[in-house]
């Protein structure tokens, strides 16, 4: 067989000059190749899971726990995956990009319609709008889906660095009656219940852990915007310690 085609393609490169005849045999061994068994597809359909950028949108929209059950537990479910496998998903630190991965390693191709159907399934067209927009930029973040990052990344500027400071408002983690405590915080710091919820259950220090994601967020603007917000609180307390750790240049 392969002597045939050698002969074929020997008899049409003879038609041309020695000038064109590198480029002739590359036309024709593409021709051939087309012949046997055709050109893979040189722009195949780009699965979800490929756009780690994409996998951290969907991840901050779904990992948060859904009072509908419309989070990624949910997602996993409509995935196939079994109550015994979700489960484990859980000790997950990003549930929603375990899920999705897995389930290519499983071999289900994860693509943009097939999530977007999901999604709108859910009632989660939040989910859906964001792969929607990511379909319709070419398989790709544009700016207007990542603004998550853009806002750790561009007013991030203030971090709590010293541990003395998480320490005097660890009192914060305990709930009381007046809810003046990490719930309040976190509401200040434009936190929606769902999400303050998911990290008490999450979390082991409540009140770390949101001014760690307010900082991030751009929310937290300084050591005299926290001061502020524990004296909105009522707890003059904290406030009068933070400003004393910064009296003895412990902060800045």
């Amino acid at each position: 067989m392969f002597k045939d085609w050698k002969e074929i393609l020997q008899r049409k490169v003879e038609k041309y000059s020695n000038q064109d005849r590198t480029q002739s045999r590359k036309n024709l061994c593409k021709m051939v190749k087309n012949i046997m068994g055709g050109e893979e597809d040189s722009n195949p359909e780009r699965l979800v899971t490929d756009d780690y950028r994409l996998l951290l949108e969907l991840s901050k929209l779904l990992d948060i726990e859904d009072s509908l059950d419309r989070d990624w537990q949910m997602l996993a479910d409509k995935l196939g995956f079994k109550a015994s496998e979700i489960e484990l998903f859980e000790l997950n630190k990003d549930p929603t990009i375990g899920v999705l991965r897995t389930a290519r390693q499983k071999g289900t191709q994860v693509t943009a319609e097939m999530l977007i159907t999901i999604f709108k399934d859910l009632g989660r067209n939040d989910a859906a709008t964001v792969v929607q927009d990511w379909q319709n930029n070419g398989c790709k973040m544009g700016s207007q889906e990542c603004a998550g990052d853009q806002i750790d990344s561009q007013t991030s500027t203030f971090t709590i660095e010293h541990y003395k400071v998480f320490q005097k408002l660890k009192r914060l983690d305990s709930e009381n009656v007046l809810g003046n405590d990490y719930r309040e915080l976190g509401s200040q710091l434009d936190f929606s219940m769902v999400e303050i919820e998911h990290i008490a259950k999450k979390s082991k220090s409540k009140t770390q852990e949101i001014l760690k994601i307010a900082c991030r967020r751009g929310k937290l603007k300084s050591y005299e915007h926290l001061i502020k917000i524990l004296r909105s609180m009522k707890r003059v307390d904290m406030a009068q310690e933070i400003e004393q750790l910064r009296a003895n240049g412990c902060i800045g």
